[in-house]
C-alpha cells in the first residue's frame, strides 16, 4: 500500500472509533455538513452545487452560518490576532442585572 492509502485506512480507523455506536445520520445532514466544508475549503457555490447536486442558491442557504464564522474569524484575525472561541456558561449580551 502506498503512503496515503495507508494513512487513509488510519484516518478511516480512527473516525470509526470515535462515533458513537448509536450515533444516526441523515444523507440530508452529511449533505449538508459536506457543503459547509467544501464551503470551508474555498470551493465555489457553481462547483459544490454541482458536485452535491445542489442549485448555487441553495448552497448559500446551506452554508450560510459557515460563512458568517468564517467573516467573524477572519475579522477577529485581522483586528486582534486571536480567535473567536466559545465561552460555556456564557450570558447573553446586553444582559442587565439590578444591584440593590
Amino acid at each position: 500500500m502506498s503512503e496515503p492509502a495507508v494513512q487513509e485506512v488510519i484516518a478511516d480507523r480512527i473516525a470509526r472509533e470515535m462515533i458513537r455506536e448509536d450515533a444516526s445520520f441523515s444523507f440530508h445532514g452529511l449533505r449538508k455538513n459536506a457543503c459547509c466544508y467544501l464551503v470551508e475549503c474555498g470551493i465555489n457555490d457553481s462547483e459544490i452545487g454541482e458536485i452535491l447536486g445542489m442549485s448555487p442558491e441553495m448552497v448559500r442557504h446551506y452554508s450560510k452560518r459557515a460563512r458568517a464564522l468564517m467573516v467573524a474569524r477572519g475579522a477577529a484575525d485581522r483586528m486582534t490576532g486571536g480567535k473567536i472561541i466559545t465561552m460555556s456558561g456564557a450570558t447573553a449580551p446586553n444582559t442587565l442585572t439590578k444591584n440593590d
